[in-house]
Parts: C-alpha cells; sequence; structure tokens
C-alpha cells in the first residue's frame, strides 16, 4: 500500500524526519529554528504535497550567532 491509500493526509511538513501536518506549519518553523540552535547546524523545512510531487525545502533555519 501507498500513503495514499493508508489516509496520509497531505500536505504536510518534515523537520528531521518530524511530521507535521499543514495547519501546524509554525510549530513546524519554531522546531527547525530550536534543532538549528541545538545542533548548531542549519535545519530544513522540506514540504510534502503528494505522493507523486518531488519534496521541497521551503524554510532552512539557521543557527542563532548567539548559541554557537
Amino acid at each position: 500500500m501507498t500513503d495514499a491509500t493508508q489516509g496520509t493526509n497531505y500536505p504536510y511538513y518534515t523537520v528531521e524526519g518530524r511530521r507535521f501536518s499543514a495547519e501546524e506549519y509554525r510549530l513546524a518553523v519554531y522546531f527547525a529554528r530550536d534543532l538549528a540552535n541545538r545542533m548548531g547546524r542549519p535545519v530544513s523545512l522540506v514540504r510534502v504535497l503528494d505522493h507523486m510531487t518531488p519534496d521541497a525545502v521551503i524554510y532552512t533555519a539557521e543557527p542563532e550567532a548567539d548559541h554557537v
């Protein structure tokens, strides 16, 4: 079975493998920023439109200067 037949809700976002629904976009951005600061490297927010469209990086969080 593919994601489409298993009831996956599109679009959704992923940050380092963690999935967020479309309604949780602001939470995904916050999570990416926090993770970038903790990991000390850029962290990307990826949008998944459906199972046929290539995923797209729509935001990259950079670590804040005072956290490095």
